[in-house]
């Protein structure tokens, strides 16, 4: 979380926020520009017993791989991010609402 907070305070060009949900729902989403054709989902599993993030399995999707799961992800990440709740000393200044707003 202290990465995070960190990386709020950043002074680049571009927006940048986080949540957290109050699970883990066994994957974990980088989404970027999903509304342009350059866009791409990064989805990574969570394995039983990975010592680092280096052995987890995941995918990176573009429209162009595959528009029907790119879709699917960008949904699902949307619908994780308006449940998830903005944490304690969050960076109000770097607020995005949402990917495709």
């Amino acid at each position: 979380m202290e990465q995070l907070r960190t990386m709020a305070s950043w002074p680049v060009a571009g927006s940048f926020e986080y949540r957290v949900l109050g699970y883990n729902p066994g994957f974990s989403l980088l989404v970027t520009n999903p509304s342009q054709a350059g866009g791409s989902v990064i989805v990574e599993f969570h394995g039983f017993h990975n010592e680092a993030t280096v052995g987890r399995m995941h995918i990176e999707l573009t429209r162009d791989v595959s528009d029907r799961w790119f879709a699917y992800w960008v949904d699902q990440f949307e619908h994780m991010w308006r449940r998830a709740a903005r944490p304690t000393g969050h960076q109000q200044g770097a607020s995005m609402e949402g990917l495709n707003e």
